[in-house]
């Protein structure tokens, strides 16, 4: 990499502060997860891309303030109820955004993202579970990669079926346009698209 190259990256000119363009930047992709969360592939060439960032501001000899040490995140148990697991999920992902909000250095945003993808490859394996990919009624669902899942909904929804768990598969099925055959059809997408499978 050269100074140029460095620059570019960046985004700034040589007059500039250089540490102040790489906090501008680092502002700037935390806040594509805070929102919604993107598709793991965007997540993944999102680290490349501070990576790369990093690598100019180690160019000019110059390293982020990490004053910020992340909390730790509860291990997520698949083999927990539905209901549960929906529950550990939104807390998992509470603290994972609070990290994201606070931390100020590209080295701890990459690993953030990297607990982010894991605590989605999870979800989309536990919803996948619900229904088989191979299900008839998921092929004539429609949803985009670029769709998130509303977890919370699909929380608040099951409280209200008030449904035991080996029922919900069947209770799902007889329900043509309900949102967790949205989501299910989308995990299922999920896992084929990134090849998690």
């Amino acid at each position: 990499m050269n100074q140029s190259e460095a620059l570019s990256i960046l985004d700034c000119d040589l007059g500039e502060d250089i540490y102040f363009a790489y906090e501008e930047k680092i502002f700037e992709y935390k806040q594509k997860f805070l929102q919604t969360i993107p598709p793991i592939k965007i997540m993944q060439a999102i680290q490349k891309k501070i990576l790369r960032l990093n690598k100019a501001l180690d160019f000019f000899g110059l390293k982020p303030d990490n004053y910020y040490t992340p909390k730790p995140t509860a291990e997520l148990n698949e083999k927990v109820s539905i209901l549960n697991f929906l529950s550990d999920y939104q807390t998992n992902l509470a603290v994972i955004k609070l990290n994201l909000a606070n931390i100020t250095d590209g080295e701890s945003l990459i690993s953030l993202v990297d607990d982010l993808i894991n605590l989605q490859k999870i979800l989309f394996f536990k919803l996948s579970s619900v229904l088989s990919s191979s299900d008839e009624i998921l092929k004539s669902i429609s949803t985009k990669i670029s769709d998130s899942i509303d977890v919370y909904r699909l929380q608040k929804e099951l409280k209200e079926m008030n449904i035991d768990e080996p029922k919900l598969s069947e209770y799902i099925r007889k329900q043509n346009n309900s949102y967790w055959l949205v989501a299910i059809a989308n995990a299922n997408k999920q896992i084929e698209y990134h090849e998690l499978g």
